[in-house]
């Protein structure tokens, strides 16, 4: 991590993030997902545990390739995947998906009709 910090371009290319969207996820989940060191092992440090999960986010690859990358065990892996996954989506949800409104629902539908022509609608899937 230290190394890919000093190259924004690959920070961005291995992320899929700025290292100051990297921080900035970091700080709103780092004391949820920090574990504390035992008398058998030192703990995963936060900023590694979200690396791991932005890493599987932004690949796809399976856990035992990310272990690898990483050197730590796939079942670790898809430990941490789990539990940061969940501490972001308690932590952004409602920044960045808000409890939808009467007035935000108008909104979505005038844009539909103005840009699509499609009145009354508020969604839609591609594909």
């Amino acid at each position: 991590m230290p190394q890919l910090r000093l190259d924004e371009l690959r920070f961005y290319v291995y992320f899929r993030m700025t290292p100051e969207c990297f921080d900035e996820i970091l700080n709103l989940v780092k004391v949820e997902i920090r574990k504390s060191d035992t008398n058998y092992r030192e703990a995963i440090p936060p900023e590694e545990r979200l690396a791991i999960t932005l890493r599987f986010l932004a690949t796809g690859d399976t856990f035992y390739t990310i272990g690898h990358s990483f050197r730590v065990g796939f079942t670790t892996v898809r430990a941490i995947v789990t539990e940061v996954c969940e501490a972001i989506c308690r932590h952004m949800e409602h920044i960045y998906l808000p409890e939808p409104t009467e007035n935000i629902w108008k909104k979505c539908a005038e844009e539909f009709e103005n840009r699509w022509g499609f009145p009354n609608c508020i969604g839609s899937v591609d594909g």
